[in-house]
């Protein structure tokens, strides 16, 4: 832990030890969740105590100062920056301190410590063994609390945005300015470059949560991997173009694999903005692109996101999730279209559950996937409007071997699907898997469905279920047990 506090005068940052005892009851009050995880010791970083001082006792010798500069120049940006490490600032001053001490957030070096630790940090790790899914992980603790609490972290910011905000603040020694503007630049720059992934989940956009200073801060990035912007609220078309047109021409995003824009209530024309910085080059080795649960996103959207797709700008793409819109026939169609270009060779799951879909969109995918345009697919998932004749259509290009390395199939939730079509489906299936044109499949889902229990759908049902790869008897999933 390290320890973000004022001095309350200039010789003495606690005089009367008052900042201690509260830094006593914070720790104690963390202490309990810090042991339940094994952890019963703990380092804490107090500079007072930590680095000579000019003032408390005989002067500094000159290896002293030298020992002090090194540490205040050097290795300051790590203790507050370091992902690891827990930032507590004492903002609270003690009961009785006098009127006139400056405040927490008015001096330029808790200004400093505290935006350092707000660059990288998690609000909270999630941490698992390895080899370990993240999804079994297990959260850990707050890394930035104040005076006990935690603290909602502000988002990162440059060093140029950070040189604004030391104009409203002050220093004990003026000279310190200079030190702490260049100390944060490096630290930027540093944690920025080699930063892997940015989790912003839950950010409620807005007031001091801006997306054009945060994109201002990214144009450090060097090698950022994954972009978390799920859950977010308030973000408006303007925030989100604000944030590409920052990065524009800094290939800040070149790197990134991985984002994410669930559930943030994005619109067609939010898609849009994402699709001109796909068709402009912003986001080269993209593999995952998840817009999952956007009620404003239909047709309309998925139109300008497959134009973008059309540009060849996403060749790594592998995972499209844009289940739970309403993207309707007519986006499933400009898809479809964009597949047959063979501009997305990669791709390997489509998700496209409760998306308003019906046997004519689903119609649509299945042309393209005719073409051998995707071979790589091994994920698919569709609903909700899909009936019987859909899924014909579907066990046609199936058993003709278009879909080689298929091993999860999704059907919940299409409740016009009735016998015919499942038996048609699964008996396509059952083909398929003795010609060996579907050996990894593993897993079918059809549940949430018009299908009820009779003898040919249950003997269709077991031919599958002998066939399915890695042993797996109970991958098929039906409305009923049999």
């Amino acid at each position: 832990m390290a320890v973000s506090y004022c001095w309350i005068t200039p010789e003495h940052p606690d005089p009367e030890g008052k900042q201690l005892q509260g830094l006593v009851t914070t720790v104690k009050t963390h202490k309990e969740e810090y042991e339940k995880h094994g952890y019963r010791d703990m380092g804490v970083f107090i500079d007072w105590c930590a680095m000579y001082q000019e003032h408390g006792g005989p002067g500094r010798t000159q290896e002293q100062y030298g020992s002090f500069k090194r540490a205040l120049n050097q290795t300051m940006d790590l203790w507050y920056s370091h992902q690891g490490i827990v930032c507590c600032s004492l903002s609270d001053f003690p009961v009785g301190t006098p009127a006139s001490v400056r405040t927490y957030d008015k001096r330029g070096w808790t200004t400093f410590e505290l935006r350092s630790a707000e660059l990288i940090k998690p609000n909270k790790p999630l941490v698992a063994p390895e080899g370990v899914d993240m999804s079994q992980g297990t959260w850990l603790w707050d890394m930035v609390i104040a005076n006990g609490r935690g603290t909602k972290k502000k988002l990162p910011i440059s060093p140029e945005t950070f040189g604004q905000l030391l104009q409203n603040v002050s220093f004990t020694n003026n000279a310190d300015k200079g030190a702490v503007t260049m100390l944060f630049t490096k630290t930027a720059e540093s944690v920025m470059s080699g930063m892997k992934k940015l989790t912003l989940a839950e950010t409620v956009w807005g007031g001091d949560f801006q997306m054009g200073p945060l994109g201002e801060a990214m144009r450090l990035c060097q090698s950022i991997e994954e972009l978390y912007l799920s859950h977010g609220r308030n973000l408006t078309l303007d925030q989100l173009k604000s944030f590409f047109d920052s990065i524009a021409d800094s290939g800040a995003l070149i790197t990134l694999k991985k984002l994410y824009l669930d559930q943030c209530k994005s619109g067609d024309d939010h898609v849009g903005i994402v699709a001109d910085a796909i068709a402009a080059g912003q986001l080269p080795a993209l593999s995952w692109l998840d817009f999952t649960s956007n009620p404003d996103f239909g047709s309309p959207g998925l139109i300008k996101l497959s134009k973008a797709l059309a540009t060849g700008s996403l060749p790594l793409l592998k995972q499209l999730m844009i289940k739970n819109n309403k993207i309707g026939d007519d986006g499933a169609r400009e898809l479809a279209q964009t597949m047959k270009l063979g501009v997305v060779p990669q791709l390997e799951l489509l998700s496209m559950e409760a998306c308003k879909l019906t046997d004519k969109g689903l119609t649509y995918i299945c042309d393209a996937i005719a073409t051998d345009c995707c071979l790589e697919l091994n994920e698919m998932l569709f609903g909700d409007g899909i009936t019987s004749a859909g899924v014909k259509v579907f066990a046609k290009v199936l058993k003709k071997g278009h879909i080689r390395k298929l091993h999860w199939l999704d059907f919940r939730g299409n409740k016009s699907i009735e016998n015919e079509g499942g038996i048609a489906l699964l008996e396509a299936i059952a083909e398929a898997q003795e010609k060996k044109l579907v050996p990894a499949l593993s897993c079918i889902v059809i549940t949430d469905t018009a299908l009820t229990k009779t003898d040919a759908l249950v003997a269709a049902g077991r031919k599958v279920r002998k066939g399915l790869a890695e042993g797996n008897p109970r991958g098929l999933f039906l409305p009923f047990g049999f």
